[in-house]
């Protein structure tokens, strides 16, 4: 199951051919870091917010980062339960510009990505 901040976070996923059913909308970064504390072997999805260092949520201390690529950062949970915590730096509008530039797709209107889901 994947635990994700809100509809941009939800729409990225459908579009890689993860199932809706597979996906729960928390509504915040912190909603998504407490949740995936009891949720062994789940995948959270948030943005890295720098600009907000100062209000992290504070279970995001027991996590250590595995990996780091363009954009991203895996963090896993301290424990044998396996929670991951992918960050999309710095946010997640911003990271789908950057990946678009990256592999020559154009720009992208802020429109487009601001569009609330279909519901299809």
């Amino acid at each position: 199951m994947f635990l994700v901040e809100d509809g941009p976070h939800k729409s990225l996923l459908c579009s890689l051919g993860v199932p809706r059913k597979s996906i729960l909308v928390m509504g915040a970064k912190g909603n998504v870091i407490k949740k995936l504390k009891d949720r062994p072997g789940d995948v959270g999805i948030v943005d890295e917010d720098a600009g907000s260092i100062h209000i992290q949520p504070h279970e995001l201390a027991n996590y250590r980062e595995t990996e780091k690529g363009e954009g991203v950062r895996l963090l896993v949970r301290q424990g044998k339960q396996g929670q991951r915590l992918i960050v999309l730096c710095p946010i997640v509008e911003n990271w789908l510009i950057d990946r678009a530039g990256q592999a020559s797709v154009g720009s992208i209107p802020r429109t487009i990505i601001s569009q609330p889901l279909r519901k299809d």
